[in-house]
């Protein structure tokens, strides 16, 4: 399926107004020189519909590349070529996209220097976009970020309370040894959204957690076919998206939590979120299941419409907690309501000892649970 996803995507971008190559710059690969002043060259040479293409091979970057006002701009290498940080270097991002419309990153591997899962080290961080309108990155590569492998997210210049990045597919990429991937706009004070109708589909999470996190009203997550996998924290977090649908996915071996669903205390105020579903995905070997955190405190308004459905939870072991022993859990801070039409249906899941498949805060109201199984225990669970 994956080589399929890629090429169906690749074909939609592939006819382009001019290719434009990093040797003709000066940026030469496999040579362990600075390549930064030549690759930003490439880059401001750039017009709308230009493909900017790296040869094979690995690139030294020792200072953030900077992608300004684009149209219709793709990079790409075809042969996943390697932008890897330099040992000494400066700034923030290895990659720093905005605003752009119509932009495409394909076939190219981000390297950092920190590995992000063992230790978290924010400002470490490989490619920014935001303040973006169509947006495709397909059949990369993302590793060793001490923070965000890829932040995609609205410009914190954006009016306030507002989202101003929409229409973004992050498909067919693998992303390793890194803290995230995430939509939050990270800048101090600013109270903008994340992205508006964002697909993440048939992507690798090896070791990286995926936050989709917004301080604005943002709606239509799609989450499908993704693999997480040896994650040693959260591997799914998301704050604040209405329309979320989660299907399909495997997560395994996670000594965390597969999601984890809460308002944003980050949010200037309420933001109403709704029609969240989490169905079809497949659970194996995980510390917990999912938390659902609907409000917060002397938030009034619930959120309406959660279906877990048809799921399946295999040795989800809780380790040494003793408290949260439950397979799916719903809470909320909130002395006045929570989650507003529950549907919990279809799901099969094994139980540990002293443990739960489903609990149900008392505030959620208009509850339907239905043939939901319990499976037998296998040996060494």
């Amino acid at each position: 399926m994956t080589r399929f996803i890629y090429f169906l995507l690749l074909f939609s971008f592939v006819a382009h107004a001019e290719n434009v190559h990093v040797g003709d710059f000066g940026a030469t690969a496999d040579d362990q020189q600075d390549d930064s002043v030549a690759i930003q060259s490439a880059l401001d040479s750039l017009a709308k519909g230009d493909t900017l293409i790296f040869a094979e091979g690995t690139y030294d970057v020792c200072t953030t590349l900077v992608l300004q006002h684009s149209e219709q701009i793709t990079l790409r290498s075809f042969t996943q070529s390697k932008l890897k940080k330099c040992a000494n270097f400066s700034g923030e991002y290895l990659l720093y996209v905005k605003p752009a419309q119509d932009f495409t990153l394909s076939s190219l591997h981000f390297q950092g220097l920190h590995n992000g899962h063992q230790v978290s080290t924010w400002g470490k961080q490989g490619v920014y976009i935001a303040s973006a309108t169509n947006v495709k990155i397909i059949g990369n590569e993302f590793s060793n970020f001490g923070d965000a492998a890829l932040r995609v997210t609205s410009g914190p210049e954006a009016d306030y309370f507002t989202t101003n990045t929409r229409e973004v597919m992050i498909a067919s990429n693998r992303f390793s040894q890194c803290r995230q991937v995430t939509t939050t706009q990270a800048q101090t004070n600013s109270y903008v959204g994340g992205v508006n109708d964002i697909v993440v589909l048939d992507n690798e999470f090896e070791s990286c957690t995926l936050k989709l996190s917004t301080r604005a009203p943002a709606q239509t997550a799609n989450v499908l076919f993704n693999t997480f996998k040896d994650i040693n924290k959260t591997a799914f977090e998301v704050s604040y998206y209405s329309d979320l649908w989660v299907a399909h996915n495997r997560f395994m071996n996670i000594d965390g939590f597969v999601m984890n669903l809460y308002p944003n205390s980050q949010a200037p105020r309420q933001i109403p979120w709704d029609n969240i579903m989490f169905e079809k995905n497949f659970i194996h070997n995980t510390r917990f299941g999912l938390r659902l955190n609907s409000l917060g405190r002397e938030q009034l308004r619930p959120v309406y419409a959660l279906t877990v459905r048809d799921n399946r939870f295999e040795q989800v072991h809780f380790a040494e907690e003793t408290n949260w022993r439950d397979i799916v859990r719903t809470y909320s801070y909130s002395d006045h309501a929570s989650f507003d039409g529950v549907h919990i249906s279809g799901n099969e899941y094994e139980l540990a000892p002293d443990s739960d498949f489903l609990y149900i805060d008392p505030l959620s109201r208009n509850v339907y649970i239905d043939n939901n199984t319990a499976l037998p225990t296998q040996p060494g669970s």
